[in-house]
């Protein structure tokens, strides 16, 4: 009965063990419903089982909407990229009415437009090797460090680093939550430091302030329109 339960899943989502007993139950009082003539327990037993089954069907619809919702963005992605084979932005709409006319146009746009107020530096020849990596050499005082170690407990550190997808794309250290979760009892004196000195210097080493932006196209939407995409 278990294989023949399993096959059913696979071929029905919301096929379920309570439903397989049911199924069995009624089956049962048919047989004897036949010979006794007593239809009244049998009646009431179907009803009972084509309520689970509505139940049944209504969850698992559920559970596969809410599974649909949560895909991960790279799926959304690939699925755009793969309905359309023009999805690629050769220029993008100022607001002056002109339009871009090179790849960094069109990049310094679309921050202008999803990160407003934010200002663009050029990286410096060589790379931010040995531009500000390390806090300052003031080492604050007692009332800039105790809020820090008060704010950023050993407990709040682990519940952050756990609530991250642990397959999440990494950055552009090539870093993955997984790695920190799995690695969490080596490194969490380290991250602890790092981010208390931190909040008590006022200071984000440079480092750190480097993130990877994607810009994902909306599905119908003009793809010369800076609006038209959605910043990850």
């Amino acid at each position: 009965m278990s294989s023949h339960c399993e096959d059913e899943q696979q071929e029905f989502p919301w096929w379920n063990k309570d439903l397989a007993e049911r199924t069995k139950k009624v089956r049962r009082l048919f047989n004897l419903t036949k010979k006794s003539g007593n239809w009244t327990d049998y009646k009431r037993t179907l009803t009972d089982y084509n309520k689970a089954l509505r139940q049944a069907k209504r969850e698992s619809w559920r559970r596969h909407c809410e599974e649909i919702e949560k895909a991960p963005e790279c799926a959304r992605l690939h699925k755009i990229l793969s309905k359309d084979g023009s999805s690629a932005v050769s220029s993008i709409q100022l607001a002056n009415g002109e339009y871009t006319t090179s790849e960094r146009g069109i990049l310094e746009e679309l921050f202008r437009v999803h990160f407003p107020g934010s200002e663009i530096i050029t990286e410096p020849s060589g790379g931010w090797d040995g531009h500000e990596l390390e806090f300052p050499k003031w080492k604050g005082s007692r009332e800039g460090w105790a809020p820090s170690k008060r704010v950023i407990s050993h407990e709040k550190l682990k519940w952050a680093v756990s609530s991250f997808r642990p397959y999440k794309s990494p950055g552009i250290d090539g870093i993955m939550p997984i790695m920190i979760q799995q690695g969490f009892q080596l490194l969490a004196g380290k991250l602890l430091l790092l981010l208390r000195a931190s909040l008590a210097l006022g200071s984000i080493p440079m480092i750190l302030r480097h993130i990877k932006v994607v810009f994902i196209p909306k599905p119908g939407k003009p793809l010369s329109q800076a609006k038209s995409s959605e910043a990850h």
